[in-house]
């Protein structure tokens, strides 16, 4: 590899972790604005709340009735301090989570040589793999199971026909309630070469990892 295809790599490296980094500060907006829009959502309801109480003066004139009414707006129906607090605080764990796993993912971008050691990406829920590759030598050589196994892991498997089929009938309302079971891992020979190339390339952009399989992938 020649001194410009190296810089060429480095570059494109980094502007993978840049825009990484772009995409966790454009989901820590949305947690944000979605923190934001619960508590104004809150507070829209506790001032609706308090203009419902009646005047003091009636609740005097129309006896038991109206003190009942008082009575029913429970101090449970308020947003606290603590519950602020508590909101505020899960919206920063999810922020650092988010972080966590975007750091993560940078640093396997930067893994070249085959045993540089890769950093396991936690799911979602924040759960690691069990199976996942030691080494990029160990990503690159993962058979089509493995490979399943984590793009089911991850959840970045494409639909069955069964869970298509089911969808299509709750869109179509042959079903009331939509129970798609999770996709089994022992199923994996119904995939072809071109659907596992295609996953390994999935799971690579998805873990951080820069190698890819066939011609033209992104």
């Amino acid at each position: 590899m020649s001194k410009n295809q190296q810089e060429l790599t480095i570059k494109d490296l980094v502007a993978q972790v840049e825009s990484l980094t772009a995409k966790v500060k454009k989901q820590s907006q949305v947690i944000t604005q979605t923190g934001q829009q619960v508590l104004e959502i809150q507070l829209a309801a506790q001032k609706q709340k308090i203009q419902d109480i009646p005047d003091p003066q009636a609740i005097l004139n129309g006896g038991a009735g109206n003190l009942k009414q008082v009575e029913a707006i429970e101090e449970a129906d308020y947003a606290t301090n603590e519950d602020i607090f508590q909101l505020v605080g899960e919206l920063q764990g999810q922020l650092d989570f988010l972080e966590e796993r975007s750091i993560r993912r940078g640093i396997n971008l930067t893994k070249t040589n085959a045993n540089d050691l890769l950093a396991p990406l936690p799911d979602s829920d924040g759960a690691e793999p069990e199976n996942f590759p030691k080494t990029l030598a160990e990503f690159k050589e993962l058979n089509d199971k493995k490979i399943v196994e984590l793009c089911g892991f991850y959840q970045i498997l494409p639909p069955s026909d069964e869970q298509k089929q089911q969808f299509e009938d709750f869109l179509a309302d042959k079903v009331k309630e939509l129970n798609i079971e999770e996709q089994g891992y022992e199923d994996f020979g119904r995939f072809g070469k071109e659907e596992i190339i295609n996953l390994f390339n999935s799971l690579a952009r998805y873990v951080g990892v820069s190698c890819r399989k066939g011609d033209n992938q992104w």
